[in-house]
């Protein structure tokens, strides 16, 4: 799954943000791009958290269930 953020920066702030999976277990990854792919076989929730680069303060969560 290909997750996107929107980021309303003021002025030159950098718009980047940092991808992380927050939840417990080891069912899923994502990468810089913020690409989430799952395990063969697991199943469960998986939370994303995309976090500011500029911002640390400023962030949002994705939860996505496998099945």
């Amino acid at each position: 799954i290909q997750l996107s953020v929107e980021v309303e920066a003021e002025n030159l702030a950098p718009k980047a943000v940092n991808w992380e999976i927050t939840s417990e277990g080891d069912i899923a990854t994502v990468n810089n791009s913020g690409y989430v792919s799952t395990k063969a076989g697991e199943t469960g929730t998986v939370v994303v958290k995309a976090t500011s680069v500029f911002d640390s303060t400023k962030s949002d969560t994705c939860t996505i269930t496998v099945s």
